[in-house]
């Protein structure tokens, strides 16, 4: 049998073949936490704006057989990085900072070593991208104690750090720079970071649940942390944490249910009221490279690092600290996000470039299938416009034609393989769809009688031969 024809009004969340691959992740992301002894496990799936599935499995506290669900309170851990990075370019197109601000511009008293007399100072782009220099780490043993100092405790220590390679020269994550990137949300602004955050990014957002500091009914949906997971169990929960000046690095409480709002965003589908958050022209710039890999495989932008995965090109970041995992990974280009929480045994990473190896394949088909079929037939007017073309100095010649349908363009010489696409724009005007002038202007000129003698392609014109 055939494929079954489509409905072209009906949305990508209702297709038969991504819903039945919604139903395959399902069954993977179950049988994942149950054979990898995961205590509890959240997830949403964004797709279009809107979130296709939400849900949990296995528990938020093992003790009182709290189940995890898509409104249970995690830490984002390092996820909050995107959040701090937003707020900074929030800032910038108010005009009250600039990306490319040496760091030192708004906290004099830095005082890290720099022992590269060539390197310019590090900079607010180069902190969020990762490739200031900075140390991993604070001096202080943090992840011994679990106590992280205060913003007034870690300033008077940075003397005793340096750069650990000079700035722009390799991707270096560091936790230490975004501690200051959130000083200096909080000096852009006038307003403490956590306060400013809330309000002009979570509040707008409709993030209802997320907070750094969740009480009262916030607070009974936080799941308890194992980081001594393992085939045996979850084992005891994580002591407390204090997390001082790393609440910008990593202190937001999230769930999926609200971190799906958050990915709407982010592909470009902001949530009803949330459309004020960021220019969608800022959303763009984070997720442009900043930075990349020497394989050229993965690189960074604003916040989010970035790559390739089912052919397709995602942005995302993750998280942990003991006893967490968290995960946000999205493909812009086809409309979908994941976020995955865990609060045990560190798998949200993987899990979630699983769940998007099920669910992109079908997405991707199912747009396919929606797409307007094009038409065999050209209309006959183009075929006026077929026949070669010279450049009016040298020797090259082009030679227009109709194929299936399409407006093509070809040196003469060159492969069928390699043609130059042209869309309908206006009378006499066509849209170049790819080559190194893609987006502009192929116009035709005609005479007074009718006939065709020019090609001007961008910037480059061609004189008809026939």
């Amino acid at each position: 049998m055939g494929e079954q024809p489509t409905d072209p009004q009906e949305s990508i969340a209702e297709d038969r073949e991504v819903l039945s691959a919604l139903e395959h992740t399902k069954v993977y992301l179950e049988c994942t936490r149950e054979d990898r002894r995961i205590p509890g496990l959240s997830v949403a799936v964004v797709c279009d704006g809107a979130t296709l599935w939400s849900g949990g499995f296995g528990w938020a506290d093992v003790a009182s057989g709290r189940p995890a669900d898509a409104d249970t309170l995690y830490p984002l851990a390092s996820i909050t990085k995107v959040v701090t990075t937003m707020a900074l370019v929030r800032l910038r197109d108010e005009g009250k900072l600039g990306l490319d601000d040496p760091i030192s511009q708004w906290i004099p008293e830095l005082g890290i070593q720099n022992p590269f007399p060539d390197a310019a100072p590090p900079t607010i782009r180069q902190a969020v991208s990762h490739t200031a220099g900075f140390p991993r780490e604070t001096v202080f043993d943090c992840w011994e104690t679990l106590e992280f100092p205060s913003i007034e405790e870690l300033l008077p220590s940075l003397p005793q750090m340096s750069l650990i390679v000079p700035p722009l020269t390799e991707e270096k994550y560091s936790n230490l720079a975004f501690a200051l990137l959130g000083l200096i949300v909080a000096r852009a602004s006038g307003e403490p970071y956590e306060v400013w955050v809330g309000e002009q990014v979570l509040g707008p957002l409709g993030m209802v649940s997320s907070s750094f500091t969740p009480a009262g009914s916030l607070a009974d949906r936080v799941t308890t942390l194992y980081p001594w997971a393992d085939d045996d169990g979850a084992g005891p929960p994580c002591p407390e944490m204090k997390l001082g000046c790393f609440s910008p690095v990593g202190g937001l409480y999230s769930s999926v249910a609200d971190m799906a709002r958050f990915i709407s965003l982010h592909l470009g589908r902001p949530p009803a009221g949330a459309e004020g958050v960021l220019r969608r022209s800022s959303i763009r710039e984070m997720q442009v490279v900043q930075w990349v890999s020497d394989d050229g495989q993965s690189g960074r932008g604003l916040g989010w690092a970035l790559g390739r995965t089912q052919g397709a090109r995602w942005i995302g970041h993750g998280g942990g600290l003991p006893g967490l995992s968290t995960d946000l990974l999205l493909l812009p280009e086809l409309g979908i996000g994941v976020a995955v929480f865990t609060n045990g045994r560190g798998m949200a990473g993987e899990v979630s470039r699983e769940a998007v190896g099920i669910l992109a394949p079908a997405v991707a088909r199912a747009r396919k299938r929606r797409k307007p079929a094009e038409p065999k037939e050209a209309p006959a007017e183009w075929h006026r416009y077929c026949g070669r073309y010279r450049a009016p100095v040298g020797s090259t010649q082009i030679e227009v034609m109709v194929l299936d349908g399409k407006m093509v363009v070809r040196t003469v010489g060159d492969s069928l393989d390699d043609l130059l696409r042209l869309a309908p724009k206006s009378e006499h005007v066509f849209t170049m769809e790819n080559g190194g002038s893609k987006g502009e202007d192929a116009v035709f000129t005609v005479d007074e009688a009718g006939r065709v003698t020019k090609l001007r392609l961008g910037g480059y014109a061609y004189l008809s031969d026939h």
